[in-house]
């Protein structure tokens, strides 16, 4: 998982407007329905890398290392 392969994800869904409408339908742009769609595409990463691939002039998101580390499951 990363913020190329999300960057990768968004810049597919902006150059395919079928697949543009479809997730339109399907997600009111909540990120949660967004990562479950996006493994129908064959692609793979967490919200975070996809809030990161959207906003990236936003650093007040934290990275998935970063959760992790936070939460115990890197030492």
């Amino acid at each position: 998982m990363s913020i190329e392969t999300a960057m990768a994800f968004r810049d597919k869904v902006t150059a395919n407007p079928a697949m543009r409408e479809q997730i339109k339908r399907s997600t009111d742009h909540n990120p949660a329905d967004i990562i479950r769609l996006e493994a129908e595409y064959g692609f793979e990463f967490t919200e975070a890398e996809w809030y990161q691939a959207s906003y990236p002039n936003d650093k007040d998101v934290l990275g998935s290392f970063d959760l992790d580390q936070r939460s115990g499951k890197r030492q």
